[in-house]
C-alpha cells in the first residue's frame, strides 16, 4: 500500500499566521526524530540505539509493541524512517520531504509505504481509516513543530 498527501506550512491568506522558516521547520522534524515521545502521546519510550550525524537506529515502545527503525536525514530536505517488520505489524517506510515551490512558500510532502510480506493486505474501512489517522497525525505534527517554534522564539 501506498500514500501520500501534502500539507501546508505557510497559510499566505491568513496574514496572522506567522511564517515558519525552512531552517524552524527542518529544526522541528528533526526534533521529532530524536524525541517522538513529545509528538506521539501514546509513546511510552523512545531510545537511540545508534547515531550518525546523518542517521539514527530507534527503538520504540507502545506497551507492549516494540518497533525498530532507522532514521535518514537529509539536511533541509528530508526525513525518511523505514521501520522494521513485527509479527503483527509489517514492515514500512515513510518519508517527510519539505517543498518550497517559491520562497517561504513551504509544503511538507508525506509517503508511505507498507511491505505486507507475511502480512495480510489492507482492506477498506481498515485502509480508509489508517490514512486519514496519518493525515490527521501529520497535521498534528506541523501544529506541533509551529507551535515549539513560536514558543521558544525570542
Amino acid at each position: 500500500m501506498k500514500f501520500e498527501h501534502l500539507v501546508e506550512v505557510n497559510d499566505f491568506l491568513n496574514p496572522l499566521m506567522e511564517r515558519l522558516s525552512r531552517e524552524a521547520l527542518w529544526a522541528g522534524l528533526v526534533r521529532c526524530a530524536e524525541d517522538p515521545r513529545e509528538f506521539l502521546p501514546n509513546l511510552d519510550e523512545a531510545r537511540i540505539l545508534a547515531r550518525t550525524p546523518d542517521t539514527l537506529d530507534r527503538e520504540l515502545r507502545f506497551g507492549s509493541t516494540v518497533i525498530h527503525d532507522h532514521v535518514v536525514l537529509r539536511p533541509q530536505a528530508e526525513v525518511e524512517f523505514r521501520t522494521e517488520a513485527t509479527a503483527s505489524i509489517p514492515a514500512a517506510r515513510r518519508a517527510i520531504r519539505i517543498e518550497e515551490p517559491a520562497t517561504d512558500e513551504l509544503f511538507v510532502r508525506f509517503m508511505y509505504e507498507q511491505f505486507p510480506q507475511g502480512h495480510p493486505p489492507l482492506v477498506g474501512e481498515y485502509m480508509t481509516a489508517l490514512r486519514n489517522a496519518w493525515l490527521q497525525a501529520d497535521r498534528d505534527l506541523i501544529a506541533r513543530i509551529r507551535y515549539l517554534a513560536e514558543t521558544s522564539s525570542p
